[in-house]
């Protein structure tokens, strides 16, 4: 029993090695409250956990489906695009404001263009229909 929940103890401190890469992983792991910390800064417990895991041996790593979930659903294409998208354009609510303005425009241009030709179409062929009964 004790060596399951050193695994899980192990598994954790490898999880976590692999989570964190940036001090802003740390901050984020903060913010959701999974990190709670009131000694040193986040590269300190970036540190911390780069070492401790350098020094351990795992068995058998107890989170492997729950990586296998996560890595699936980050590795979702349309997901990947449009979170780099939202990263990348999409990082002020007045970017957010104008994207949404663009569409918006965009869509009633492509309305506008629709109802052109539908109304050309409808008029060419009553104006053809007069021309034919004028000769």
């Amino acid at each position: 029993m004790d060596s399951d929940r050193g695994q899980y103890i192990v598994s954790y401190i490898v999880l976590m090695d692999q989570l964190i890469e940036t001090r802003e992983d740390i901050d984020l792991l903060k913010k959701e409250g999974i990190i709670v910390t009131e000694v040193g800064g986040s590269e300190d417990v970036t540190n911390f956990f780069k070492d401790l895991s350098k020094q351990i041996i795992i068995k058998k790593f107890q989170f492997e489906q729950l990586c296998k979930e996560v890595g699936k659903y980050y590795e979702s294409r349309m997901r990947g695009y449009w979170r780099e998208f939202r990263h990348n354009h999409l990082n002020s609510p007045l970017t957010v404001m104008a994207f949404f303005m663009a569409i918006t425009f965009f869509a009633c241009t492509i309305l506008q263009a629709v109802y052109t030709i539908i109304r050309m179409h409808s008029g060419s062929s009553s104006v053809s229909g007069e021309s034919k009964r004028l000769s």
